[in-house]
């Protein structure tokens, strides 16, 4: 009994749940989580009267599954996961955050359930914590299995197969592939749109918000970069009777973003498309390292990288981060004819001048060399359903 009580104390403490669901979830063939990250997107394709959203990492608990997970001996969250997964006996069990180390253990519980990572975002070797990169994440971790990934790029799906035991589909991203282009808008030739990456949480400049390896890096270290290439690029605009914005991550609700950028114009992000209508109506996409930028530079869109996040900072290894590089993980030249790996005013403004002036044929020709090796585009996720539909998958349409 009292071992009983202080797992629930356990459970307690780990969870701070704010809320409960009494219900037993219902039974599906098909489980994802979490919500959000695109589980919006897969609904569009799925039969919902199989699909259930989960989302264990939130605060609000359903009793039932509590109850299970106690019964268990457990007192993690990952064992609350795999008790809401029993409830509901899916045959499938998709996850749209690839990165989520757990994810790669269920398999483990969930022998007769085919299990299925969709990739959400770029990765790179960066994180929140001390040594916890994804990369290195993978590599240190053995047994790490799943049936299925689903990959942005060719590249990427390589990582995977060396360091999880499991089958890469590469169908590009979820959300780009699901955003249709108004053919009747046609994009400006005298627009520039620059694509913020700064998150809706505040901080000071000093504080540490991730981490290589153990090198800390700070609020200001992380995103003065961005400030940087947006003075360049609202010059460079004034210069040339250009019109230039910045594709906002936040909502237009959200005054952080206005506050660092100044006078420049910030479009809001309302609603999960909105980057995608803003940046399909830019002549030039400008990015440090956003997966939108892989995403339109699939979609044959004139895009400039610029890979010098870090240059500010005073760890060589930093400064230097692989992950943050145009292309990565493929090992590119530093510098190509859209591309840069630091934050040279001359540099980026020589680019700027070569994707202003390069015609449609030679931008695509350009994109081609790397089709499908970073981001393949499957328009509407044809592909991807088919592959849904292969596997056994109750899926709504079929193309």
């Amino acid at each position: 009994m009292n071992q009983f009580i202080l797992r629930i104390k356990g459970l307690f403490g780990i969870f701070r749940s704010n809320s409960f669901a009494w219900g037993k979830p219902r039974r599906a063939q098909i489980v994802i989580y979490p919500q959000g990250k695109s589980s919006d997107i897969l609904l569009r394709y799925l039969d919902p009267a199989e699909v259930v959203v989960i989302d264990p990492w939130s605060t609000k608990l359903n009793v039932p599954a509590l109850i299970l997970t106690l019964m268990r001996g457990g007192r993690k969250r990952f064992d609350y996961l795999q008790a809401t997964i029993a409830l509901i006996k899916p045959k499938f069990v998709i996850t749209t955050t690839d990165n989520d180390m757990l994810f790669y253990r269920l398999k483990e519980s969930l022998p007769n359930s085919i299990t299925i990572a969709i990739q959400n975002g770029l990765r790179g070797n960066y994180s929140s914590i001390p040594n916890g990169g994804f990369f290195d994440e993978v590599q240190r971790r053995p047994q790490l299995c799943a049936d299925y990934i689903v990959a942005f790029g060719t590249e990427i799906a390589k990582v995977y197969e060396q360091h999880i035991d499991a089958k890469v589909f590469v169908g590009g991203s979820l959300r780009n592939n699901a955003f249709i282009s108004d053919s009747s808008i046609k994009p400006s030739n005298k627009s520039i749109i620059y694509v913020s990456q700064l998150p809706s949480a505040p901080a000071l400049p000093n504080d540490v918000i991730a981490y290589l390896q153990d090198q800390p890096i700070t609020y200001s270290e992380f995103y003065a970069a961005e400030k940087i290439v947006v003075d360049i690029l609202h010059n460079y605009c004034i210069a040339n009777n250009l019109e230039f914005t910045i594709c906002g991550k936040q909502s237009s609700q959200c005054e952080i973003e206005q506050e660092f950028f100044g006078e420049v114009a910030t479009s809001g992000r309302n609603s999960p498309l909105d980057s995608y209508s803003t940046l399909d109506a830019a002549h030039i996409v400008v990015t440090l390292d956003s997966t939108l930028g892989y995403e339109f530079h699939a979609r044959g869109k004139r895009v400039l990288f610029i890979g010098g996040r870090f240059m500010h900072h005073q760890n060589e290894s930093v400064r230097h981060m692989a992950s943050v590089t145009f292309g990565f993980p493929a090992k590119l030249p530093q510098e190509g004819p859209y591309w840069l790996s630091d934050l040279s005013e001359g540099k980026i403004i020589e680019r700027l001048n070569f994707l202003s002036q390069a015609t449609d044929s030679e931008v695509r020709a350009l994109n081609n060399e790397f089709k499908d090796r970073f981001m393949t585009f499957d328009p509407d996720n044809v592909r991807l359903i088919q592959f849904f539909s292969s596997i056994g998958m109750p899926v709504r349409v079929l193309p």
